[in-house]
């Protein structure tokens, strides 16, 4: 896929993987909550094995751009990801995700580390409530990016007021292949695809579920700035495990 690599900040990634691409119809929206927190990427999974839920900072946190360079090789998984979201959106708005629904989630590794296993860079999560009331509804999201290789983390809250679309949500009890799982497919059948820059990270595997795209299940893209790139769109059956190209 020929896309021209951009350095984003968090919260513009929010409005890539968030409200642009998930709205076929115009909703009224506004960010109602938007905030980076530090984290320390070495001890966080095992405070949180102990019972220490104290692990985000907020003070004077300048968010970080969102970089085709990598400065740590980090070994989160999926269920590292997940947990360390939860535990986030507890600490921010003080209420656990029961009732939120998961519209969709994303995971990127630099092409070069490809090898190393997925997910390990950075990944995000977009959950969503409807909120019922008598006149209208309207739909309340938040998306939580964790960049553990820059040691941050970032939430942005958006409010949807009417709601004019109806989303879906992904069903995790039939997501039986892993971020982990999809790189390792992507490694093993497509790796004569990936880039290869001997100058480093201007090259990023991006895999993401998303239930506002056309494809129905993990969609597996290469980002750079090579125009000459040949890797193709690649879909993964999130119960089996099938892959195929897509246009």
């Amino acid at each position: 896929m020929r896309i021209q690599f951009i350095v984003f900040p968090a919260f513009v990634l929010a409005a890539i993987f968030g409200c642009r691409l998930f709205s076929p119809e115009y909703e009224n929206n506004k960010t109602t909550f938007e905030k980076t927190y530090s984290i320390d990427t070495e001890t966080t999974l095992t405070s949180l094995a102990s019972g220490n839920l104290d692990i985000f900072t907020s003070d004077n946190v300048t968010p970080i751009p969102f970089s085709s360079t990598s400065t740590s090789h980090i070994t989160w998984t999926q269920s590292d990801y997940f947990l360390v979201a939860h535990t986030l959106h507890n600490f921010v708005w003080n209420e656990s995700l029961d009732g939120w629904k998961l519209q969709s989630m994303f995971f990127r590794v630099h092409c070069d580390d490809i090898a190393r296993g997925f997910p390990s860079e950075s990944g995000g999560f977009r959950f969503f409530k409807v909120l019922n009331t008598p006149n209208e509804n309207s739909r309340l999201v938040r998306d939580i990016f964790l960049d553990p290789s820059v040691e941050q983390a970032s939430v942005v809250e958006i409010l949807y007021r009417p709601e004019l679309t109806q989303w879906t949500s992904l069903d995790l009890s039939k997501i039986r292949i892993t971020a982990e799982q999809v790189l390792k497919i992507v490694e093993t059948k497509y790796s004569h695809f990936i880039k290869k820059d001997e100058k480093g990270g201007s090259c990023i595997i991006l895999a993401r579920l998303d239930t506002n795209l056309k494809y129905n299940g993990w969609l597996v893209q290469q980002l750079t700035s090579d125009t000459n790139d040949s890797f193709p769109n690649i879909v993964i059956n999130p119960e089996t495990g099938e892959s195929q190209t897509v246009p």
